[in-house]
């Protein structure tokens, strides 16, 4: 809800600001491990960056919750009559709110069709007259088949868990990926019937932790006992050559 200072917003397909961050945590605490948690659409860049990085990804570990795995499902699916007024209209009108009151940043750029972002109805539509201009997709077809996570399971070699609802209306159970996943030795992916869009609410009340809450906090707790264990195994001199390199690093 803050006012942009800059004509530039989000992209599914762009890892800049994230791979700023990572490095900029990786040279203050180089003797840690990161791990990096993605949820909706931060989970589609996440998984993208995972498998563009191979071996020069600083993240360690990583956990993806209710990410879209195939967008053109989440597309279809979104536009369904009961999603498409709960749901898409609703997040449309908000988006071109938003692009109304930052408006001032885009108006003189030839690309914008701005009355026509102002009245969009569909994601697709947002999509199609200012996400793809503004990142140089010539059509939302582009932009999403570069945006499908589903893809690029196989290049992700950093240990990630993948957290999603069969019912989730944004990643609907025939768009994710069971067997690309169990083919890629460091993938692995909990399913869960009911839990919706990052919902996973439980209990009668459910306003404390929830299931995601509670998966993410046993990973980093089996994680960091791995890593316990692992260095408990070194002997004293390999800690410090370790130590050594990763200061070198």
């Amino acid at each position: 809800g803050v006012d942009l200072v800059t004509p530039r917003t989000y992209c599914a397909t762009n890892y800049e600001d994230l791979n700023l961050v990572v490095n900029h945590i990786r040279k203050k605490y180089s003797d840690h491990k990161i791990f990096a948690v993605g949820v909706s659409l931060g989970g589609i860049k996440l998984g993208g960056y995972l498998s563009k990085c191979y071996d020069d990804c600083h993240i360690s570990y990583s956990m993806i919750v209710s990410a879209p795995m195939n967008v053109f499902y989440s597309c279809e699916e979104l536009e369904k009559t009961q999603y498409f007024f709960t749901f898409n209209r609703h997040l449309t009108r908000n988006l071109s709110r938003y692009f109304k009151k930052n408006k001032h940043l885009f108006e003189t750029d030839e690309r914008y069709d701005c009355k026509a972002i102002a009245k969009c109805n569909s994601i697709r539509e947002f999509d199609t007259h200012f996400i793809c201009k503004q990142f140089n997709y010539d059509s939302y077809e582009d932009y999403y088949r570069d945006a499908c996570l589903d893809s690029k399971i196989q290049n992700i070699q950093v240990p990630t868990l993948f957290l999603n609802a069969a019912d989730d209306m944004f990643s609907p159970e025939r768009a994710l990926p069971f067997d690309k996943i169990k083919q890629n030795p460091y993938t692995a992916m909990v399913c869960t019937k009911y839990g919706g869009h990052i919902s996973f609410c439980e209990g009668l009340m459910p306003t404390g932790c929830n299931y995601s809450c509670r998966l993410l906090r046993d990973y980093i707790n089996y994680v960091l006992n791995e890593i316990d264990e692992e260095e408990k195994k070194l002997p004293k001199s390999s800690k410090s050559e370790n130590k050594k390199l990763e200061k070198l690093e």
